[in-house]
């Protein structure tokens, strides 16, 4: 039978997982923070007490939450390589 569509490697990490271990390993302190849930929920994502990633999302704070850490890690690891 052919390989499997969705193995491990294609599934990649959890962007909140992948975070926090980033700001693990490289000693940086990691912050999510939620707004009030209005219509819109906004999370942030603070490293080191400095906005690096921010999401909106209506439906589903979870959303929001992976949307704001993954944006936070495309700008670290742009920055730190």
């Amino acid at each position: 039978m052919a390989d499997p569509l969705i193995s491990l490697e294609t599934l990649g990490k959890h962007p909140v997982s992948e975070l926090f271990e980033f700001c693990q390993k490289t000693r940086r302190g990691v912050k999510i923070v939620k707004d009030e849930w209005d219509k819109n929920l906004t999370v942030e994502v603070l490293i080191d007490g400095e906005m690096v990633g921010r999401a909106t999302y209506a439906q589903k704070k979870e959303i929001a939450q992976n949307r704001a850490a993954k944006a936070a890690l495309d700008k670290l690891k742009e920055t730190l390589g």
